[in-house]
């Protein structure tokens, strides 16, 4: 981790605050791996800051963050995965996304505030630094696990002919024309999509074609080519239960065995737990879970309900209503990471008094174009900041004992069409723009829930896309909570047998549990149970380690360590002795509305703190 410290003062004469936020500019070959030309690696922002008054921020950044996904190779070095290119990088400090902060030297002379370091060769990072599973390609081409690649230029639908908006021809003409199809309906008149029955589990108006589902369910092999487990789950009566009450959800009822499975997902006694756990009531908690959660009686798991978010509690069918806060573009406005997490502790405080477990958000969601009709439910434009905020909230929610299904995972940037809708990106932008913000509150904010979307993923419906579902969310992110569907009002195409054998969990009128008599379809309920149980142990065990300490306006930090640099090639190492050379030879200077701020950054900046904290 590269950890920054960061001086603000107030030269002017108005109390105020400002934001530090810390960008790269990474090297770019044209022709080579698509970059945006600056990528924002973290922001903090101060308290109110008398005039002549200084306070330390503290920024941070990642390996991780410098490097791009190469999804087509262009490397030609064998490599899908992420890469950080040989080349120059500038770290930078910026007032916004395009204009660079002054720099004040040591000699008092401002100068753009800009450094540069060398990658002195290109760094392959193809493993997660959380899991340590490997990242590639999983969505493009003859890769493509789901069968469909999700740019529509694979195998499967050969070569449309689009043109993808890229900074190589950022220009370029887009306009596409719309043709009449044989039915006089309009389409793209391409057949990229026109394949994809057969690589859904149920198939057909009626579903009743399940032939790709009973070839899942005796397949001795997953799609990642991983052993699957075929012996029969066998029911075992017993008394081992995580709470001491299904009529209630509360902290008090919750057994130490409830706490030590919330804690470690992990622990030996989730096998004998979940052996108690009939098909019957596997089924019967996974396919109500609109509003209400069904008990699981055979452990003490309470009933539970849920209600819509994100910014107030509230539903349909529901006289309930938690604080109306503003809405999540806002709270991004403001870059205060405190400000989202305060928000999540407010509204889990809420849920408590209203008798609710679970919130539908908060949205994670990108701000693709200003006509979204979901936009006030989203953050922003940028990963990184969605990701920050959104996290703070998720993390805020969980520290009360609550489940924030954050939504709607994934590609959900327009409400015209939703359902059904086809969604083609390249597997790139994906991953770094679209499933960022989500990686973000999940592995660094242990965000303990999702909600699938509406739309699909390229060819196949978000939530039964094995690719999303298992390869990226379960698999490289390590994901052990509870998905939920979106509510469905077509479950011929949102289904909950099919969301089940791709990585999901629960189902919002998406149908019921079907045939699952075979040994691999049981232990896809058993997973689902598994899930479902944790994300609320976890939520209590979350909630009680919270009270020990409670937050009482305190620096935050997110909820797991980030890894160091160790996991990838040592070659990494002249990055990283670069950068801190570069860092800790800054100097900033910046103006914020009527009043001056100096932000600056030194070697002897410990000292300096320490310094003043005994003055006081």
């Amino acid at each position: 981790m590269y950890r920054f410290e960061v001086e603000v003062t107030n030269v002017g004469s108005v109390a105020g605050k400002d934001v530090v936020e810390l960008y790269n500019a990474p090297s770019y070959t044209e022709g080579g791996i698509e970059k945006s030309v600056v990528n924002l690696l973290d922001f903090a922002k101060t308290d109110i800051i008398q005039p002549g008054e200084s306070e330390i921020v503290i920024v941070e950044a990642e390996t991780r963050d410098f490097a791009s996904f190469d999804a087509y190779d262009k490397n030609n070095n064998g490599k899908s995965t992420y890469e950080i290119d040989e080349g120059n990088y500038a770290l930078q400090l910026m007032s916004d996304s395009h204009h660079i902060k002054e720099v004040v030297n040591d000699g008092g002379e401002k100068v753009p505030g800009v450094k540069n370091y060398q990658a002195k060769s290109t760094l392959i990072l193809d493993k997660d630094p959380y899991t340590e599973q490997e990242i590639s390609n999983i969505f493009t081409g003859t890769n493509a696990k789901d069968g469909v690649s999700i740019d529509g230029l694979g195998e499967a639908g050969g070569n449309q002919n689009i043109d993808y908006i890229s900074r190589k021809d950022f220009n370029g003409d887009y306009a596409y024309p719309r043709a009449k199809s044989s039915t006089g309906d309009i389409t793209t008149g391409r057949d990229m999509a026109s394949n994809i029955a057969d690589k859904m589990y149920f198939q057909g108006y009626d579903r009743k074609d399940r032939s790709k589902a009973i070839a899942f369910d005796k397949a001795t092999v997953d799609a990642f080519g991983n052993e699957v487990d075929q012996t029969p789950v066998t029911y075992k009566s017993g008394d081992l239960k995580v709470t001491n009450s299904v009529q209630e959800s509360k902290l008090e009822n919750v057994t130490e065995l409830g706490f030590a499975l919330g804690e470690n997902y992990d622990d030996p006694r989730w096998e004998d737990v979940l052996n108690q756990v009939s098909s019957e009531e596997a089924k019967n908690t996974l396919s109500n879970a609109f509003s209400k959660q069904s008990a699981i009686a055979s452990i003490g798991l309470p009933e539970v309900n849920t209600l819509d978010g994100p910014s107030q509690i509230g539903g349909f069918t529901s006289p309930n209503k938690g604080v109306g806060f503003p809405n999540s573009t806002l709270v991004a406005q403001t870059w205060d990471k405190i400000l989202a997490y305060e928000e999540g502790l407010s509204i889990g405080n809420d849920m408590e008094a209203l008798g609710l477990y679970g919130i539908c958000g908060t949205g994670a969601d990108i701000h693709r174009s200003p006509f979204c009709g979901r936009n006030f439910e989203y953050y922003s434009e940028d990963p990184l900041l969605s990701g920050i905020m959104a996290g703070n909230y998720v993390k805020g929610i969980r520290q009360n004992g609550k489940i924030a299904y954050l939504k709607h995972f994934a590609l959900a940037e327009t409400e015209t069409c939703r359902d059904n809708l086809y969604t083609w990106v390249s597997e790139q932008a994906l991953r770094e723009i679209y499933l960022e913000p989500f990686r973000i509150a999940v592995q660094e904010y242990g965000a303990n829930g999702l909600m699938t979307s509406y739309n699909r993923v390229g060819a196949l419906w978000a939530g039964g896309s094995v690719s999303l579902m298992t390869g990226v969310l379960r698999n490289e992110w390590g994901f052990k909570g509870a998905v939920i569907t979106d509510y469905s009002d077509l479950n011929r195409y949102m289904d909950l047998d099919e969301t089940l054998r791709a990585g999901g969990d629960l189902g919002m009128a998406v149908g019921t549990v079907s045939d699952y008599s075979t040994p691999r379809a049981q232990r896809v309920l058993r997973n689902a149970v598994k899930h479902v149980v944790y994300a609320y142990l976890n939520a209590m065990y979350s909630r009680r380690e919270y009270n020990k300490n409670p937050w009482k306006g305190k620096t935050i930090t997110s909820s797991n360590s980030r890894p160091s640099f160790n996991w990838v090639s040592p070659l990494v190492l002249d990055v990283n002795i670069a950068l801190g050379f570069v860092v800790f030879g800054l100097v900033f200077f910046g103006v914020f509305d009527s009043f001056g701020l100096c932000a600056w950054i030194d070697q002897k900046i410990a000292s300096k703190k320490k310094k003043k904290e005994e003055e006081k």
